[in-house]
């Protein structure tokens, strides 16, 4: 397990997905694809009015995931077989325990709208 200091940098994108792969993963839906990530963050941040800028791409979402996975706070998992153009899709899981990163982002006020 890594070291949950590693939270204190992560940025509010960041911890947006962090927390909504938390949800998916309390709903036995990880390891989640990055479009199932990408539409869960889409429709969470229709419900925050307090992101500035807060319109989430597919680009957005890889980056974030990508940087989390470097920080060891997230897994994503290559599948063994590719698509005929040679693209496998990672599936993202968190490595931290789920209540670790709920109470992380419910102290962020940015995100204090978010379900706890």
């Amino acid at each position: 397990m890594p070291d949950t200091t590693s939270l204190d940098s992560t940025s509010v994108t960041e911890r947006l997905v962090l927390h909504e792969l938390a949800e998916l993963d309390r709903a036995d839906r990880t390891p989640a694809q990055a479009t199932d990530v990408l539409q869960a963050c889409r429709g969470r941040l229709e419900e925050l009015e307090t992101v500035v800028g807060s319109r989430l791409t597919e680009g957005d979402l890889v980056r974030a995931c990508r940087t989390l996975e470097d920080r060891g706070l997230v897994t994503g998992n290559r599948p063994e077989r590719t698509s005929p153009v040679g693209k496998g899709r990672p599936a993202y899981e968190l490595d931290v325990e789920v209540e670790t990163v709920r109470e992380f982002v419910s102290d962020d006020d940015r995100l204090s709208e978010l379900p706890a």
